[in-house]
């Protein structure tokens, strides 16, 4: 046999090996949901969807927003990101999708959910990372994609800074209701 051909075979097993090897922390250690929860009334015509999993970090993001929230006209529900596809998202003005890097891109459900509406604009994703650098390589330009690390002393910092962008999606969603 050619040795480039026998170098060749033996480079694509490799990467097969090391992209196999990336996804094993998804199937051995799978992430959890938040627990579904609602602020205001589902009759208010700004909606704003949360989907999220647990981590503590990702528990005070989400705890935050609701406050801010809380006293705005603005129905607010918080789903986890496995019950996305159970969402219709022309429900709601903006949609908040909080999850990890994992294997260097999003989640299959983010992907999925994204791809299943890829004219809806009002999207804010938010991804953590280990040192909070990576983020999320989304085709859609409407995207609003923003990264950072799971780190408690920012929850505050990260919570007004998806907030502000949250309110600018409600608001250009506006026009086009």
């Amino acid at each position: 046999m050619n040795r480039s051909l026998i170098r060749t075979g033996i480079l694509l097993f490799a990467i097969l090996i090391l992209e196999m090897s990336c996804n094993v922390p998804r199937i051995m250690w799978p992430k959890e949901d938040v627990q579904v929860s609602e602020v205001n009334s589902p009759e208010l015509k700004t909606r704003l969807l949360i989907a999220s999993r647990t981590s503590p970090f990702k528990e005070m993001v989400v705890k935050r927003l609701k406050e801010y929230y809380a006293d705005k006209d603005v129905y607010v529900k918080v789903i986890g990101v496995d019950q996305l596809r159970k969402e219709n998202m022309r429900d709601y003005t903006c949609v908040l999708i909080m999850s990890s890097c994992i294997a260097w891109g999003v989640e299959p459900q983010v992907q999925t959910c994204i791809e299943g509406n890829p004219y809806y604009y009002g999207f804010v994703v938010f991804a953590t990372s280990g040192k909070g650098t990576w983020k999320p390589g989304l085709r859609h330009e409407e995207l609003d994609t923003i990264s950072g690390a799971s780190i408690m002393a920012s929850v505050d910092e990260k919570s007004q800074e998806l907030a502000t962008r949250i309110d600018r999606r409600m608001k250009e969603q506006a026009r086009f209701r």
